[in-house]
């Protein structure tokens, strides 16, 4: 972890703000600090901006309280987490999190809740991630095994959320990462992901829907778990020991016991067990008894199969996999291969010893679907619960075509299937639309006080609107694609995140890639939102 020393802090913070006395769509941007205290009422324009960063590709940021920031970037060769404090900056850490090959596209600052004063980052690695929110130590790490995008807090801060791009979402305790339940409210990717002031969660798909939904406690009748076919024929899923340590597992039924390889056993650190005996398994030569270690714990999903011990017998491991399911443990829950979702099916067994679920156990019940008019691609919710959503004409994937066609200028017209729309949850209906973008739009941000709407898009601009007349009182051009808006918690600052063209010169300062807008109110006034 590079940590900052207070000497580099102050060099580093000097650095920023010299950074941000630059041009900005052919203006000068001395920043202007906005006016203190939680911002309302109808939107003017925006103010000059605070430039944090002009190297990397920004992916996304979140606003915590008292102004903190963090947000998650393309370095070289790895994707990093950085936190700040803004207006004035006062950069706190700057960790990497994992190979560049994986990308971040969320960060959540945890305000509330028993993991307050964290930071939770997800990954298309399949991992999430949490940080200490001052010193960037990793506290934990959940291995999900399906691209993670999204993240979000429940109002209570009890129960954290991250959206993968199967269409699942799988929720957590935000403390210990235990996994507490998963669902599948879209057939792809889910790019939007938020609360509501009531507890229930809203999704918005690749699939061209938003989903409202209750969470209800207690575990549903089946749970369902992510596998991938192996070369040998058996499907892999993911187990977890204790219910924390991922294990790339298979299931044998011709296996009197449980196995599990050499390899797995020093990884994961297991005892051999105390007695000193051994178990039988069977691998192509015949049966044999081989050294038996406990594996405590094992969790398939949020199913508890109780302890387990399993022979460490490498033959007997296909490869691809670490740990064989078998005998005793085989009994203790049903599981059976949905292979057309690319799905293990697992349900209460019928053995003496049966598995149960784990405590805190959560399920999903659909209340509303709402039809988008293209794949769903951000969501965001203000303080008193309205919902924005964004959505583009086609789905929202780099690729050298559209490189090589924004290159040389071609951009689609703005259209009503790329755009930002509020939603009536209650009705399950679209309301007032903002269009402005020529091709995609890929990210909105709706103000605390839900006056101010931000649309953000890969036509290099940043659009500001009334949301209550639908009127656009700002724009901003940028050097790249824009990734990500969110505004402050006060409501008087909009960051916003973009990629910046890479510059071998100059130390690898380029165009401004994150930048702190202060939001103008009509009147300049600053008023409690409701």
């Amino acid at each position: 972890m590079r940590m900052c020393t207070p000497s580099r802090l102050a060099a580093l913070a000097a650095a920023l703000y010299a950074a941000s006395l630059t041009q900005v769509a052919g203006c000068a941007t001395t920043p202007t600090p906005p006016a203190a205290g939680p911002h309302a009422g109808p939107p003017v324009g925006l103010g000059a901006p605070e430039v944090v960063n002009r190297r990397d590709f920004i992916y996304a940021l979140d606003f915590g309280a008292g102004g903190s920031l963090a947000f998650v970037h393309h370095v070289s060769t790895h994707m990093e987490l950085s936190a700040t404090g803004t207006w004035p900056l006062a950069p706190r850490f700057q960790e990497k999190v994992n190979a560049s090959e994986f990308d971040i596209e969320d960060v959540l600052v945890v305000d509330a809740g028993p993991a307050k004063g964290s930071i939770a980052v997800p990954s298309r690695q399949g991992m999430l991630r949490a940080f200490d929110g001052a010193s960037g130590a990793k506290l934990r790490e959940y291995t999900a095994g399906t691209a993670l995008l999204r993240v979000a807090l429940s109002p209570d801060g009890t129960l954290l959320v991250a959206s993968a791009a199967d269409g699942r979402v799988f929720f957590f305790d935000p403390a210990t990462f235990a996994l507490n339940g998963s669902a599948r409210p879209h057939t792809d990717e889910v790019r939007g992901l938020a609360f509501l002031p009531d507890g229930r969660l809203v999704t918005a798909g690749q699939d061209a829907a938003l989903v409202v939904s209750r969470i209800a406690q207690g575990a549903p009748d089946a749970v369902r778990v992510p596998t991938a076919p192996l070369k040998s024929g058996e499907r892999v899923f993911l187990t977890h020991l204790e219910g924390v340590r991922a294990v790339s597992t298979v299931r044998d039924q011709r296996q009197p016991e449980c196995a599990v390889s050499s390899a797995a056993v020093k990884r994961l650190e297991l005892a051999m067990v105390q007695d000193g005996s051994q178990l039988t398994a069977v691998p192509a030569t015949g049966p044999s008894s081989y050294p038996a270690v406990e594996l405590g714990r094992v969790v398939v999903g949020t199913l508890d199969l109780g302890a387990l011990r399993a022979a460490v017998c490498d033959e007997c491991v296909p490869v691809g996999a670490e740990l064989v399911l078998g005998g005793e443990a085989l009994t203790r829950a049903v599981l059976a291969d949905d292979v057309a979702r690319d799905e293990l099916v697992a349900r209460v067994g019928t053995g003496e010893r049966v598995a149960t679920s784990v405590a805190g156990a959560v399920s999903l019940v659909e209340d509303k679907r709402v039809p988008l008019p293209g794949p769903g691609t951000d969501l965001d919710v203000s303080a008193a619960g309205a919902v924005l959503v964004t959505f583009s004409h086609a789905k929202a994937e780099r690729s050298f075509d559209l490189y090589d066609a924004e290159k040389h200028g071609n951009y689609p017209e703005p259209q009503p299937a790329s755009a930002a729309s509020l939603v009536d949850v209650e009705r399950g209906t679209l309301g007032r639309r903002f269009i402005g973008h020529r091709g995609f739009t890929v990210s909105g941000a709706l103000s605390p006080d839900g006056r101010t709407v931000a649309t953000g898009g890969w036509d290099k601009r940043v659009l500001v609107f009334d949301a209550e007349t639908g009127q656009q009182v700002a724009e901003r051009q940028l050097a790249w694609l824009v990734r990500r808006l969110r505004f402050s918690q006060d409501g008087g600052t909009l960051g916003v995140a973009a990629w910046t063209p890479v510059n071998a010169l100059n130390q690898g300062d380029s165009e401004p890639a994150l930048l702190l807008y202060p939001l103008e109110v009509a009147g300049g006034q600053v008023a409690r939102a409701p």
